[in-house]
């Protein structure tokens, strides 16, 4: 018999993930949100992303100059 089970860390990753994303629709966000209220650690996980998402999402990148890409390939 195949016995597979899940990971509890990747079913949490991925759920942090989908917030992230807004992927949640609105039972799974109060389910969410109520995991939060009780686990400190998700809820530290959660500001953590939260916080790098910011960071990223106002990044800009920055086109390299066209000799840098003669050489590249």
């Amino acid at each position: 018999m195949n016995d597979e089970r899940t990971d509890p860390m990747d079913e949490r990753t991925d759920l942090l993930m989908r917030a992230l994303d807004g992927e949640l629709d609105a039972a799974e966000r109060a389910a969410f949100e109520a995991r939060l209220a009780d686990d400190p650690e998700l809820r530290e996980e959660w500001r953590r992303l939260s916080r790098a998402r910011e960071a990223t999402m106002g990044m800009r990148l920055r086109h390299p100059p066209e000799d840098v890409w003669d050489g590249y390939w």
